[in-house]
C-alpha cells in the first residue's frame, strides 16, 4: 500500500512539473476588441508552442489561432510568376457554380492581389485583397477590394515574426492582437 502510495504522489508531482514547463512555453496574446471605435473587452489568451520550433509567427498563424485574416492564398510567392495575373477555375463544375480564383503576381513573384469569385448558391460570397509589402519583403497591409470597409496592417518585430495585427473596419480599429511574449 505505502509502495502504491508513494508511486501515486512520484507520478502526481512529475505531471504538475510538466504543466508549469509547459506553460512557461506558452505564446501569450493581448487581443483587444472594439465596437465602433470604442473599448469593448481585452482578454488575454495563451497558445502551446509545441510544433512552433523554427517557424516564424506569421499570418498563416494567426488565422489559425484567431481567424484573421480569414481568407488568404495558399503561398504569397511563386517564382514560376512575375508580373502576370494567373486565373484559376474548377473546371468540373457546373457555370451556375464554378469558382474562379485569381493571383496577380509582382515583379519579384509575390502575389499583390488575390480574389476568388464565390459561388451564391453555395453561400459562398466572393472576396478580393490587395497586398502591400514592407522593405524587408514581409506584408504590412491587406485591404479588402470588393469590401473597401476592411482593412488588416500588421507589424513585425526584428526577427520577422509578427508582433502585432489590427483588423480595422469602416476604417475604426475593430480586433487588435498583440504578442506580448
Amino acid at each position: 500500500m505505502k509502495l502504491l502510495t508513494l508511486t501515486a504522489l512520484i507520478f502526481l508531482s512529475l505531471d504538475s512539473y510538466g504543466q508549469k514547463d509547459s506553460a512557461a512555453k506558452d505564446i501569450r496574446f493581448k487581443i483587444v476588441e472594439y465596437i465602433n471605435g470604442n473599448l469593448y473587452r481585452k482578454r488575454i489568451e495563451a497558445i502551446d508552442t509545441v510544433g512552433l520550433m523554427g517557424k516564424t509567427i506569421d499570418l498563416y498563424f494567426y488565422r489559425k489561432h484567431f481567424y484573421i485574416p480569414y481568407y488568404l492564398p495558399d503561398q504569397f510567392v511563386d517564382r514560376r510568376y512575375k508580373n502576370e495575373t494567373i486565373i484559376k477555375s474548377d473546371s468540373n463544375a457546373s457555370a451556375v457554380i464554378k469558382k474562379i480564383i485569381s493571383f496577380t503576381y509582382d515583379s519579384l513573384s509575390r502575389i499583390v492581389s488575390y480574389s476568388n469569385s464565390g459561388c451564391i448558391i453555395c453561400n459562398y460570397l466572393p472576396y478580393s485583397y490587395h497586398f502591400s509589402y514592407n522593405q524587408a519583403g514581409k506584408i504590412k497591409r491587406i485591404t479588402s477590394i470588393i469590401n473597401t470597409k476592411e482593412k488588416f496592417k500588421i507589424y513585425y518585430d526584428k526577427k520577422g515574426n509578427i508582433q502585432r495585427l489590427d483588423y480595422l473596419m469602416f476604417d475604426k480599429l475593430d480586433t487588435q492582437i498583440i504578442r506580448i511574449n
